[in-house]
């Protein structure tokens, strides 16, 4: 039995509907498009959890009927994010993809300082939530990378991991230095050089087999 289908064998169970989970279903994901759009506009210290309830049209209780704490609903929102990130079906080879993933970035400062906050948090070990998501999120990200740089470059794969873990380092530490002085600091020209290494790589390896 697949997930969804054992959620409504429970609701079935519990005295609920299919009826009453496909309603919850579209309500959490009401939810959750609304939190991302009114973290992207507002930005984190203007955004508060009831302020999301709101906007639905939910009391604090009835959002949290959905969503225990602000925590998950926040780390809902990154997934969001990256789940975005990743839906485009004709994907550009990973240098332009770095540089756009930048430009696209500078877009949404309200997104960057939610995810630098709760990437801070995570590495106490009671943020479970956190730690748990970005843990995955890493490992995740880390595989991605490193399949995309053996197709386009000649290191093997221990180098591409390393290179991988030094691309996602770069993401988070300049966007962090960006979002505390973003006068100062210019993200997309910074993560310019990590495409430039990228390309510099996937050059020799064409060389080499030339």
């Amino acid at each position: 039995m697949d997930a969804v289908s054992e959620d409504v064998s429970n609701l079935r169970t519990a005295g609920g509907s299919p009826g009453k989970y496909a309603k919850g279903r579209a309500q959490r994901e009401e939810i959750i498009e609304t939190a991302y759009e009114v973290f992207t506009e507002r930005g984190m210290t203007q955004t508060s959890f009831r302020a999301v309830g709101e906007e639905v049209g939910l009391s604090h209780a009835g959002l949290k009927h959905y969503f225990p704490t602000p925590t998950a609903l926040m780390l809902e929102v990154l997934e969001r994010r990256d789940q975005r990130a990743i839906s485009d079906p004709n994907p550009i080879p990973l240098p332009q993809r770095i540089m756009a993933a930048a430009v696209d970035n500078v877009s949404m400062p309200g997104i960057l300082a939610l995810h630098s906050t709760l990437l801070g948090s995570a590495v106490d070990p009671g943020s479970t939530a956190a730690r748990s998501f970005f843990v995955d999120r890493y490992e995740r990200s880390r595989a991605y990378l490193v399949e995309e740089l053996k197709r386009s470059t000649s290191l093997d794969p221990a180098e591409c991991a390393q290179l991988a873990a030094l691309v996602l380092a770069a993401f988070d530490g300049i966007q962090m230095q960006w979002l505390l002085d973003p006068e100062r600091v210019d993200m997309a020209a910074s993560l310019s050089w990590i495409a430039r290494l990228i390309e510099s790589a996937g050059s020799e390896g064409s060389a080499e087999g030339a």
